[in-house]
Order: structure tokens, then sequence, then C-alpha cells
């Protein structure tokens, strides 16, 4: 799927830094759920770097030892608001975005204009 253009109308900087970057396969610890967006875990890999992931990423999604399903970089993107963005994946109230600089990170949606609608879809 083609990204689309979003508008960032609140501004956002990254909440910590380095990020995690695991592959499918990798294992964690998990160790506690995000209270402001839950479905997002707490997760530290074998070299004690941590980041947030959502459930449907690890398994089992609970606390102790879970295994990665798929790859993932948990980098947040620094955005200011009137920018615009590419997007690409949301997960969990969360998405992939890419600025005009080519730099990619995770932006929560709570910072991003709707995405557009698509007048027509789904009608002949």
């Amino acid at each position: 799927m083609a990204p689309s253009t979003r508008k960032v109308i609140r501004a956002w900087a990254r909440t910590y830094d380095p990020a995690l970057a695991v592959e499918a396969g990798a294992r964690v610890e998990v160790t506690h759920e995000d209270d402001q967006w839950p479905g997002w875990w707490w997760c530290i890999d074998a070299g004690g770097q941590g980041g947030w992931l959502p459930a449907d990423l690890i398994s089992p999604a609970q606390p102790g030892r879970s295994v990665i399903l798929r790859a993932m970089d948990t980098r947040e993107l620094t955005v200011i608001a009137g920018e615009c963005v590419r997007a690409y994946q949301s997960e969990r109230g969360w998405t992939m975005c890419e600025n005009d600089l080519g730099a990619r990170g995770w932006v929560p949606d709570e910072a991003l204009a709707p995405p557009p609608s698509r007048a027509g879809a789904g009608t002949d």
C-alpha cells in the first residue's frame, strides 16, 4: 500500500533513544504494559536495550520471556506542528512516518491530522 500524506497537528519529541530493533524469533523480557497506550509492552532484549512493542508482535504478550513474531524498529520520529509526513503502517494508536529528510519513526496518531477520507471508496 502506498503511503498517505498526513499533517502534523501537534509537535512530538521522541521519548527514548536509542530505540529497540528486534528480529523475528528473537527473545525478549516483557516487563509491563503501557498505561497511556494499552497493547504496548516494554520489552528488553538480550543486550539490555528496551523499547515499546505492540502486543501482536510478541508471544506471549504478558510479563516474562517472550518471542518476537516479526521484525520491528521502535524508533520514534520527532515532528513539529505544521509539517507533512508520509504515513505508512499503523499500530495501536501509532503510525510509522517519514519526513522530508527521509528520517523514519513512529508518531502517535494524536499528533497527526486524520487520514484523508476515501470518498467513493467501496461504491460503484
